[in-house]
């Protein structure tokens, strides 16, 4: 697998086409700070490790890792590890993003709710700032006193329903009121959060919108070139998603992405070019009907049936 194939993708896009192709070889990792290996046998993650450390930590990590580069090594030798795993990658994925995150504080990362209630408010008036070991909200009525001498106690202000609700409430009474419980503060949602179950939705609707194919135009073998995910790479190299052994394509020839516009086609730098209708592109979209260059292969973008996996 070609080292500038590999920077296109995310640690994770890697993990799993590797799982998809069945591929036995090690994944190097790097940064500028560290680096780590993970080993594969015929798709299955078998080990891992970064210094001492080795297991599934190790690849959870590397899901992590903000621009990192990858090189490939092909039926590399498995070395010996002291803690040898066996990984699934799609039921791993499963189990990573369905793992609670904590924040600082014990709050779960997407919880709707904070577990930190409001801190009460000290009244700062220098009379009721008197020591003691006890606390009463303000206004509570004050406990008898006892035969021995008794410090003031302190008081304390509880925020009122307008501070946490936004609401602001009648008095009913003018007196004393009892102690309340302080509601939690119910933290807001973000609606532009992305979950899982949504990345996965907003895929398949994507598909869905646009079903395309590129079926040959030329009159060499015919080739139907479906295309089932929104990012897939046509080259030479066994790694692409459509492969072709043809000598007027590059290892790595152009990138077809499909995007809220449509089709997006990027030539990657390669000899002998991509065009649209017999003009080079460089980058920019196409539709359907067009007639896109690989090479010198001639392909028709043609709409195809809805068939997309769940």
């Amino acid at each position: 697998m070609d080292s500038s194939l590999l920077q296109l993708f995310t640690a994770q896009e890697l993990l799993q086409r590797l799982s998809e192709k069945s591929s036995t070889g090690a994944l190097h990792a790097f940064t500028p700070k560290e680096s780590a290996n993970i080993f594969f046998k015929e798709g299955k993650i078998i080990g891992a490790a970064k210094g001492l450390v080795e297991g599934e930590e190790v690849v959870k990590q590397i899901m992590e890792w903000k621009e990192a580069r990858f090189v490939w090594q092909q039926d590399c030798p498995l070395v010996s590890l002291t803690k040898p795993i066996e990984i699934e990658f799609e039921d791993f994925l499963i189990k990573v993003k369905a793992a609670p995150k904590l924040e600082i504080g014990g709050k779960l990362v997407g919880s709707e709710t904070s577990s930190i209630p409001p801190k009460p408010v000290l009244d700062e008036s220098p009379a009721e700032l008197r020591s003691t070991g006890k606390v009463f909200a303000k206004g509570a009525p004050l406990p008898p006193k006892s035969a021995g001498v008794e410090p003031a106690p302190i008081f304390i202000t509880i925020p009122s329903k307008a501070a946490t609700t936004g609401r602001i409430e009648p008095k009913t009474s003018s007196g004393p009121t009892a102690a309340t419980e302080v509601p939690a503060l119910t933290a807001t949602k973000n609606i532009n959060s992305t979950t899982p179950e949504g990345r996965v939705s907003r895929e398949e609707a994507l598909l869905r919108k646009f079903p395309l194919s590129l079926a040959s135009a030329g009159d060499g073998p015919q080739k139907r070139l479906k295309i089932t995910r929104l990012s897939s790479l046509i080259g030479r190299n066994p790694a692409c998603d459509f492969t072709i052994e043809n000598g007027s394509i590059s290892r790595q020839h152009c990138l077809l992405q499909i995007t809220d516009r449509g089709l997006h086609v990027k030539d990657l730098g390669t000899t002998n070019g991509t065009k649209v209708n017999g003009i080079p592109l460089t980058e920019g979209y196409v539709n359907v009907g067009d007639k896109l260059m690989v090479g010198n292969l001639a392909f028709l973008v043609e709409k195809d049936e809805i068939d997309v996996e769940a």
